[in-house]
């Protein structure tokens, strides 16, 4: 799944897109400090390869951060080390210990951690396959607006893995997922041809309603987190 560490790389880039060498210097004595969020930009800066004052950066180097800030608790880092372990970037490639992180990011209510880890149930990978906990880690991430979450979930319903089958739910699902993916405009298409017209409106209103929760609880946490 050599796709994480591709949108890994993509998050890290955006990062540092716009930092200075100057704020890069105040970055480095902050996260020499102890200061998590700074080890973690400094950890996407070596993902990145990113090349700051003249010194090359490697994977070696961002687990080191990474592990710093996500041993203090910092849940984007701790997803990312996740990553790194899953991948094998910059440390022995451990699936049970990506898992670990994915875990501890995820119960953070960190969307990509609880993603990833619907999908390791789902798969059966390192944990026991268990399509009703891939359900709910997938339900959590997509409450927050994760596409890939609010397909996979759209999925679930479809097929009825893991929740009784529901071809509203899933049709309101893939019209969600749908704004962001082909893949989920798709498969919503799909399934509107074996729908009624009852079952296509019912399924377009549930839409608006998930939309709403969804814009409601991201600005709640939005508004959480500026206090």
């Amino acid at each position: 799944m050599r796709i994480l560490t591709i949108i890994l790389s993509l998050v890290c880039l955006s990062a540092f897109a716009e930092v200075t060498p100057e704020q890069v210097v105040e970055i480095k004595k902050k996260a020499e400090k102890g200061d998590a969020f700074s080890q973690y930009l400094l950890g996407c800066n070596y993902l990145a390869n990113i090349t700051i004052d003249g010194v090359d950066r490697d994977t070696e180097e961002d687990v080191k951060l990474y592990r710093k800030a996500a041993e203090q608790g910092y849940a984007p880092a701790q997803y990312n080390l996740g990553v790194c372990y899953y991948n094998g970037d910059g440390v022995l490639k451990d699936p049970v210990e990506a898992v670990k992180w994915f875990r501890k990011s995820a119960e953070q209510g960190y969307a990509k951690a609880q993603y990833n880890l619907g999908v390791r149930y789902y798969n059966g990978e390192v944990v026991s396959k268990d399509p009703v906990e891939a359900v709910k880690w997938y339900r959590k991430a997509a409450e927050q607006g994760h596409t890939f979450a609010q397909y996979h979930l759209g999925l679930c319903y479809d097929n009825g893995n893991g929740v009784l089958k529901d071809s509203v739910e899933a049709y309101a699902y893939f019209i969600l997922a749908g704004i962001n993916s082909d893949l989920a405009r798709k498969k919503r298409n799909e399934l509107e041809k074996e729908m009624t017209p009852a079952q296509i409106r019912a399924g377009q209103k549930r839409f608006w309603e998930l939309q709403v929760e969804i814009d409601t609880k991201i600005a709640e946490k939005k508004k959480a987190n500026k206090k």
